[in-house]
Order: structure tokens, then C-alpha cells, then sequence
């Protein structure tokens, strides 16, 4: 797919983030349009109309190596940090408004099934059921 060549010390490198985003050899079908159904498992992607991840209209290539939404290396996305902290803010404010329960249908036994090492932890499925707090006044 891409060809790899040396680079001489003390280079410096571009990576064309934006081409490489809508480049259809990363992402097909329609790297152009904002999809973001695309990063559903395939069961999901499959399932939705209308069909625009059948097999027959294109080939489907979501290639994540090739997704960089904050750029990389030293002088990497100024708003990174931020966002980051944003997320956290958020999943703290979320926990201390919300009573979050296991789902009934929740099965202890097939989540652990479903944890996978490969270098980077992958995990299972964890259905929660979200309510108000009732002790907490809404602002």
C-alpha cells in the first residue's frame, strides 16, 4: 500500500494529515463525507441503512494507522492537553450526577471472556444503565 524509504538523520518530515484522512486507500467508501458510523464494528456497519458499507457498492478500508486527529511528534496539536482534560471533566461530572448500574442484561463472565492482550488491552462490551441522582440539584 505505501512505499517506505530512508530518511537521512536531521530531516525534516511533513505528514499531510488532511490528504491522508480522505485518501480513499485509508478510508473507503466516500473518504470525503463525514461517516462516523465507519468505526462501528462490522456487525453494526453491516446492519444500518441505508447499506452504504455493502460490500457490493465499494470496498470498505478503515485503515485507524493512518488517523491522526491531533497530529503527532513535538509540535503536535497546541489543544490536545485541553481536550484531554475536557474528557476527564466530563467523565467526573457524569459520575458525580448520575447513578450508574450494570445493565440486567449484563453477563460478569463474558466480559471477562471478552478482554484480549495484544500488546494493548481490547475489552468487552460493559452496558450500563444511566439515571439522575436523585441528592444532586441540576444546574
Amino acid at each position: 500500500m505505501f512505499l517506505y524509504s530512508f530518511v537521512p538523520e536531521g530531516t525534516s518530515v511533513f505528514i499531510p494529515t488532511y490528504s491522508m484522512h480522505r485518501d480513499p486507500r485509508c478510508f473507503s467508501p466516500f473518504p470525503d463525507s463525514f461517516i462516523p458510523e465507519r468505526w462501528l464494528p462490522e456487525d453494526q456497519r453491516l446492519a444500518l441503512r441505508p447499506k452504504i458499507f455493502n460490500p457490493q457498492n465499494a470496498e470498505y478500508i478503515h485503515n485507524i494507522t493512518a488517523f491522526l486527529p491531533f497530529s503527532i511528534g513535538p509540535a503536535n496539536c497546541a489543544g490536545k492537553n485541553l481536550a484531554w482534560m475536557e474528557m476527564r471533566m466530563l467523565v467526573c461530572l457524569m459520575v458525580s450526577r448520575l447513578d450508574i448500574k450494570p445493565d440486567p442484561s449484563y453477563n460478569p463472565k463474558q466480559w471477562y471472556d471478552d478482554l484480549y492482550d495484544y500488546f494493548v488491552m481490547t475489552k468487552g462490551s460493559l452496558p450500563a444503565v444511566l439515571s439522575p441522582r436523585q441528592s444532586v440539584k441540576a444546574y
